[in-house]
């Protein structure tokens, strides 16, 4: 440690004389490259986390600041404040000046944070503990106006580097982060401000820690990194799209970062997404996305001037965007990359935006301010070290060609809100002057990651001394929030920015619930219509139905809600209702603002139901389904049956054709070798009269059968495995079937053994990875054809860096005792990082430890699992987790708790000289306790002697403790002790001995 702090000074120290030589060439051309100063106050936290506030002031969340309470000079624990240089602060950042500091409640280090619409900071998550890191499931709110943090509901479980995104509708996701045992988060949850968080909706797949995420204008999440694979999100289906588009550099981009590129109305708000460095060591590649493509995929952009890990990106008003920071390899100030480049997105290209002074590394952080200057600070290389300098990037727009400041547009008056889709005035002495006018949402950074950027161009038309713009059209191109306004003039110089909040004007929806109802003539139902305001929303809402069928009524209960709330809706129907299925219009009515949906009502004499829902056959082959009839309202007639949708060469029969009032019927569907094959909607009908209902299955037919085993393989990366692919053909299929296989992870081969043969048959596909294969779990879809017959059938693979085999995976342990399991790590192909162990699922009174606590590469440990007096009896299973970074393995293991109980029967025996006496001792065994008890009595009178039989028992058994008194035997009353001993437990029991 002293070495490296050492290191890191001197490098400090030269860099600075470096840049006093350098310092005339870095203000050379100012209104090209722009211009770099450095703040004369410094920063008194580590800023690992900040936010721009709607007010100019930067808040700064440190929390333990990376340092850790095991660390000379690191804070013990909280409150984190001014007095041990951690907690949180409010900063002026165009002077540097710090404002006023705060203390916090709880470690919000490694949070995640975001702006809410009325525009306080949101932030979740946090650290628990240090190495390994438990995350906090805490979370807070900053209020600007009143300088204080409150808690809010804790999220379900912990979050240490999650992301965070504010949604179209004003809704919080939140994804990934380390939970408060360690393991990885792979639950979305959705914050609502005074509604607090939503159920758990849970991944199919592990992210990596503070995964780059972004709002599309669809509405959807885009996940672009760090993993290769990008993914889609919808929050109104809670899904995942596992497998969306795979980007061209084959490694993960480790803390590079993201960027959603500024949108526009010109193009209907296409989104582009640019990806930039990361890994380790980094890469200077980038990679753009058109999301609005027929078939979004990634291609290369530029590269950057320097590779970059841990580096950061800002927008800027141009459309811009500012890329600097990092290092080659990660936390190394030797290899820093001081060059900043500016990305052009319409011509694609980089330039160069000079150099700043200070290495700016793992939690350095950029924020565009409201003077489109750009705000840079941090740089965390070493715990318990930070660079405390800030810096100033004038951008060259700022910059006349000789040097000199360029004169700079002006907003006289802006609103200080504005709705979607609606027409604003600015005010502005340079209105015929203006080319652009465009929204900065205020940042929100940290780890390379600006949560929440986004640009959105502006429509305008422009009139003497005033700008008419039309606002953004909904909250998936603007999420609500505060963003700077900026215009810009024809030469590209950017006004100072007015702060604008973007929301929706007050409004509500309305939804009902369940989306259909089933009823018999004379009979009710009920639908509940719930009421939920957004932006504001406060009124009474009215309700109204239509499309009753007649002899039908309807009524809410109640009539109105106010602001929110439900309203059950009944219907009644009567004799005269005719049978059918109506479309219900619900409406809900507040002032002007109306909103519907609708439902079903199905008034049913009788319903029909089929099963299976679906069939799969050969051609040539037949198959079944169970058609049943269930009456309603005294229902009696006669119900006849008959199919539709059949394929050609099919034949169907019904037994019985028809029943009366209610039973079943199977339908017997057979196919020809002259059937196509194909999928098909089958039609059943059941009619009574002019009263008819259908129900629908499903009927396959394939020409061959396709099946492979097993339906998932573990391996290590860089080791291979076999699935076995079967083909069943129907008598009259001769063909040729060939195999393919997609979904491969990269690094990843695969062949099949035979790779095609004719008619039914069998073939081994064989994958092989590599060490470039990512970790996870990969769905293969396997694919056999034959001409324009193709079916598939899908298996998974997983691919571990490391295994975690437990020796022996069960023990038997007696209570009070303890035990010991084998714990080995087996390295895949190249991986050789620290790999350290922790335990889930203990019972009650158990406790752990590992010797040792962890392994580089490969290596075994000793796990000492400790039971109490207090531990309960019985079978536990618990796990055995391996973590290195967001690598993880787990493996199950078994403890069984086993104990016996001894009671002695009766409590007290008289027994006279030349005679005995007898006692019961009984042993109840407990969780499965199996050992060998033997016993003992202590205490005996002179002239007496004793014998258990049997001596000794397994399980729950009992023994007979006879004392045998001689003519000489002491009189008196004695107290006897004793003691069962088994499987290292020792147990005794008191009784009176009486002689006489």
């Amino acid at each position: 440690m002293t070495s490296r702090v050492s290191s890191w000074l001197t490098y400090s120290l030269t860099l600075s004389l470096l840049i006093c030589v350098l310092h005339p060439l870095a203000l050379g051309q100012p209104d090209l490259q722009g211009q770099w100063t450095t703040l004369s106050k410094t920063m008194p936290i580590n800023p690992i986390h900040v936010a721009l506030l709607s007010s100019g002031d930067v808040l700064v969340v440190a929390g333990s600041g990376n340092c850790p309470p095991s660390q000379t000079g690191c804070p013990s624990g909280p409150p984190y404040g001014p007095s041990n240089g951690s907690g949180a602060l409010l900063l002026d950042p165009v002077s540097g000046q710090t404002i006023t500091q705060f203390s916090l409640s709880w470690d919000m280090f490694c949070n995640g944070m975001v702006l809410l619409e009325d525009g306080r900071p949101f932030i979740a998550g946090g650290t628990i503990q240090y190495d390994p890191f438990f995350g906090q499931p805490q979370a807070a709110t900053f209020d600007p106006l009143a300088n204080t943090f409150s808690n809010t509901p804790n999220m379900a479980h912990g979050r240490w580097y999650p992301t965070l995104l504010t949604l179209g509708d004003g809704r919080v996701m939140t994804f990934s982060g380390l939970k408060e045992t360690g393991g990885t988060n792979t639950a979305v949850e959705f914050y609502s401000v005074g509604s607090g968080w939503s159920a758990q909706y849970m991944a199919s797949w592990t992210p990596d820690l503070y995964p780059r995420l972004h709002v599309l204008p669809n509405g959807k999440v885009f996940y672009s990194g760090a993993q290769t694979t990008s993914k889609l999100f919808d929050p109104s289906t809670n899904t995942w799209n596992t497998s969306f588009a795979r980007t061209n550099y084959s490694g993960t981009r480790t803390y590079g970062t993201s960027v959603l590129l500024p949108l526009s109305p010109n193009n209907n708000y296409d989104p582009k997404v640019i990806i930039m460095g990361g890994g380790n060591p980094a890469t200077n590649t980038t990679e753009i996305i058109d999301m609005g493509a027929s078939t979004p995929a990634w291609q290369y952009g530029p590269n950057m001037s320097q590779a970059r890990i841990e580096m950061n990106a800002v927008i800027l008003p141009n459309g811009k965007v500012l890329a600097l920071g990092g290092s080659v390899n990660d936390e190394d100030t030797n290899t820093s990359s001081l060059n900043a480049d500016l990305y052009d997105p319409v011509t694609n290209t980089f330039s160069s935006a000079g150099a700043n002074a200070y290495p700016r590394l793992y939690h350095s952080v950029a924020l565009l301010l409201p003077d489109a200057t750009v705000w840079l600070a941090g740089g965390n290389p070493l715990r318990g070290t930070y660079v405390q300098q800030m810096e100033i990037y004038k951008p060259a727009y700022l910059f006349n060609s000789d040097g000199t400041m360029a004169t700079r547009p002006s907003i006289t008056s802006a609103p200080s809100s504005i709705s979607y889709s609606s027409a604003f005035t600015v005010a502005t002495p340079d209105a015929a002057n203006i080319s652009s006018v465009v929204l900065v949402r205020n940042g929100t950074v940290t780890h390379a990651f600006g949560m929440d950027q986004r640009e959105v161009g502006l429509s305008f038309t422009a009139d003497s001394g005033l700008l008419t713009v039309t606002a953004p059209p909904d909250g998936n191109v603007a999420p609500p929030g505060y963003y700077m306004l900026f215009i810009l003039n024809q030469s590209g110089v950017p006004s100072v920015a007015s702060f604008v909040q973007v929301t929706a004007p007050p409004d509500f929806s309305v939804v009902a619930t369940p989306s259909s109802q089933t009823v018999p003539p004379t009979k009710g139902t009920s639908y509940t219509v719930s009421v939920t305001p957004s932006y504001g929303f406060t009124g009474n809402v009215s309700f109204s139905v239509n499309g009753l069928p007649s002899g039908a009524k309807a009524s809410f209960s109640p009539s109105s809600v106010s602001d929110s709330g439900s309203s059950a809706l009944t219907v009644n129907t009567s004799t005269s209702t005719p049978p059918g299925t109506y479309t219900l219009t619900i409406t809900a009515t507040s002032g002007t603002i109306t909103h519907s949906t609708q439902v079903k009502l199905a008034v049913n004499a009788f319903s029909v139901a089929s099963s299976p829902s679906s069939q799969t056959i050969l051609e040539g082959n037949g198959t079944t389904y169970a058609v049943s009839v269930t009456p309603s309202y005294g229902f009696t007639g006669n119900v006849s049956f008959s199919v539709t949708g059949l394929p050609s060469g099919a034949t169907t029969t019904f037994s019985p054709t028809s029943v009366t009032g209610s039973g079943s019927a199977t339908l017997t569907v057979n196919t020809s070798t002259s059937t196509p094959t194909g999928t098909y909607t089958l039609t059943i009908t059941a009619a009574s009269g002019t009263v008819t209902y259908s129900t629908q299955v499903k009927l396959v037919v394939n020409a061959f059968l396709l099946a492979a085993t097993p339906t998932s393989r573990t391996i290590l990366k860089g080791d291979g495995t076999t699935y076995s692919v079967s083909v069943t053909a129907s008598s009259g299929f001769t063909g040729n079937v060939s195999f393919t296989v997609t979904g491969l992870p990269s690094g990843a081969t695969a062949s099949f053994s035979p790779a095609s043969f004719s008619g039914s048959g069998s073939s081994t596909l064989t994958v092989n990875t590599s060490s470039s294969t990512p970790t996870g779990i990969h769905t293969l879809t396997i694919t056999a054809s034959s001409g324009p017959m193709a079916y598939s059938t899908q298996v998974k693979l997983v691919a571990n860096a490391f295994s975690l085999p437990a020796t022996p995976t069960s023990r038997v342990v007696s209570r009070g005792n303890s035990t010991t399991f084998s714990v080995s790590v087996t390295p895949s192909v190249g991986f050789a990082g620290n790999v350290s162990f922790s335990v889930t699922g203990l019972p009650s009174g158990v406790t752990a430890s590992f010797s040792p606590t962890s392994v580089a590469g490969s290596g075994s440990s000793t796990l000492t699992v400790n039971t109490s007096s207090s531990t309960p009896t019985g079978t536990y299973y618990f796990w055995i987790n391996a973590a290195n970074g967001s690598l993880t393995n787990a493996t199950e293991i078994k403890l069984i708790v086993v104990d016996f109980s001894m009671s002695v029967s009766p409590s007290s025996r008289t027994v006279a000289r030349n005679s005995s006496g007898a006692y019961s001792v009984s042993v109840s065994a407990l969780g499965s306790f199996s050992s060998t008890v033997t016993f003992n009595v202590s205490g005996l009178p002179t002239g007496t002697s004793a014998s258990f039989s049997p001596s000794s028992v397994r399980g729950t058994s009992t023994s007979t403790l006879t004392i045998s008194a001689s003519a000489s035997a002491s009189t008196g009353n004695y107290s006897l002790t004793i003691t069962a001993t088994g499987g290292g437990l020792t147990h005794s029991a008191n009784v009176t001995l009486i002689t006489q």
